[in-house]
């Protein structure tokens, strides 16, 4: 510990005492990245949760907006999800019943091999990579939380719409700013 009270908090780490404030603040960012990609890999696959903290950033909040399923129970977030992905194709009460396990949990890195051919699942290095082909579900999951899945659409460069199933019964449609939620963003499922 006593090795992080000197020179800035940088002595312990040696190496890095050389790199320019753009070299740390890649670095910064590839290791939000790799945290996020770590939450999801390690065993915390499931989803299920309501809506997160990253509402306060949110615009244009319409509760049962256009386009937007509600969830049907308080756990089927995924399957909701599903059911707007797939135009309707997929119903969220199917999706339920195949990816809910034996314990009640979401399995959410399961969704894409029930919509269909060209749908893909991934832990994201970087949301923008999936975002400008179409919607995509993402799953967003804040510290020790589970995870909440929503459909999302880039409206431009730096903003989402939301399609959020989130309350059960109604759900809600918003706009975020892609920075406001790049760092919880822990699973993309995407068509290809």
């Amino acid at each position: 510990m006593g090795a992080w009270k000197t020179a800035g908090g940088l002595a312990g780490l040696g190496g890095l005492r050389g790199l320019s404030s753009v070299a740390l603040g890649e670095m910064a960012a590839g290791l939000r990245s790799l945290g996020s990609m770590l939450k999801g890999l390690m065993g915390l696959r499931h989803a299920g949760a309501s809506s997160g903290g990253w509402m306060q950033f949110a615009n244009d909040i319409v509760e049962g907006g256009s386009g937007v399923i509600g969830q049907i129970a308080p756990n089927s977030c995924v399957s909701a999800v599903g059911e707007m992905l797939s135009l309707g194709r997929v119903s969220q009460a199917d999706l339920i019943k195949v990816l809910t396990g034996a314990d009640g949990r979401v399995d959410y890195t399961r969704l894409p091999q029930f919509l269909g051919d060209g749908w893909r699942g991934k832990f994201p290095l970087d949301i923008s990579d999936f975002l400008g082909n179409g919607p995509v579900g993402i799953v967003l999951k804040e510290f020790m939380q589970e995870g909440h899945c929503v459909w999302a659409n880039a409206v431009d460069g730096a903003t989402l719409q939301i399609l959020d199933p989130w309350p059960v019964g109604s759900g809600t449609a918003y706009t975020i700013a892609i920075d406001s939620i790049k760092d919880i963003v822990s699973f993309v499922i995407f068509q290809q």
